[in-house]
């Protein structure tokens, strides 16, 4: 067993986010995995992931190794690959990015380019941020909404996505009501989050109404998605991106309960890894993508 395999299985742990998973990945048992982590962990005297219940999570260490193997491995890597196929648009692009955003926007937007012959495969944030993975070589591009402050990634502004509160119609607000009626109203509201402590519905309760919200959900949905066909159901109001709500309020599925005069919004960034030699495949993805942003801020 050489160093490297060490660092090989470090690196699919590291990106797959269990053991299991990446002895699976990896092609070798769940013990052999395990000894392999122990017996880097040995030789470079620092713990590389703390164990829970949930999986494997890196610690700074861990970070920092996956950052700097990275780049070598993919180095060995292209030189046992075989020769890449003519068509320079032929072989793989992975993309990270938030799951509902890949659902909405990135599939149907670079359709066309796996038609033509480009792999796809997106990586969804399940306990990894996107320009984590793209640090650590998991991913050829991200989709982040927090500003990339890492040297190693350049990016680019994507688009801006606004925040909305929307409501079943069965909740609509009366026309020109008085603020005091606007607040009782809302009060009486069942609330859909997709985390406990409400952090969009916070933000946009800051933003649009300066002040604090200080309710408890009545449905808790860990995926966007889900939290939309919640309230489509009738079954509160919640707080939405509005790539997901453009639909539904056109079909008046939805509806926005109030206008504010500025709605809270993120930037999403488009990020690669900083003086990547160009690849045609990637530079297509990237290039698609930046255009068909130009029609998602709203």
């Amino acid at each position: 067993m050489s160093d490297i395999d060490a660092i090989r299985a470090f690196v699919a742990v590291y990106r797959s986010g269990t053991v299991t998973a990446g002895a699976a990945t990896s092609g070798v048992s769940q013990p052999a995995m395990s000894m392999q982590l122990a017996r880097l962990e040995s030789r470079l005297g620092v713990r590389l992931f703390d164990r829970t219940a949930r999986g494997m999570s890196p610690t700074s260490a861990g970070h920092e190794l996956a950052r700097q193997a990275a780049a070598p491995l993919a180095a060995i890597d292209r030189i046992l690959s075989p020769p890449q196929p003519s068509d320079p648009l032929t072989g793989l692009v992975r993309i990270a990015g938030p799951a509902d955003l890949i659902a909405e926007r990135l599939v149907p937007a670079l359709a066309n380019l796996a038609q033509r012959g480009v792999r796809l495969e997106f990586l969804p944030e399940l306990g990894t941020g996107p320009l984590d993975l793209l640090v650590a070589g998991s991913a050829d591009m991200a989709i982040s909404t927090s500003r990339p402050a890492d040297r190693a990634v350049e990016f680019q502004p994507l688009y801006d996505e606004k925040f909305l509160l929307v409501a079943a119609p069965r909740w609509a607000l009366p026309r020109a009501a008085a603020a005091e009626v606007v607040r009782q109203r809302l009060a009486d509201v069942p609330i859909v989050a997709f985390a406990p402590d409400l952090p969009l519905i916070r933000r946009f309760w800051r933003v649009a109404f300066r002040a604090r919200i200080s309710r408890t959900a009545a449905i808790v949905v860990p995926d966007l998605r889900a939290v939309r066909a919640a309230v489509v159901a009738g079954l509160g109001m919640t707080v939405l991106p509005d790539y997901l709500c453009a639909e539904a309020l056109a079909t008046r599925s939805l509806i926005e309960l109030v206008r504010p005069t500025g709605h809270p919004f993120n930037t999403a960034y488009l990020a690669w890894t900083a003086g990547a030699a160009p690849v045609a495949r990637i530079d297509a993805v990237r290039g698609t993508l930046a255009k068909a942003a130009q029609g998602w801020s709203q």
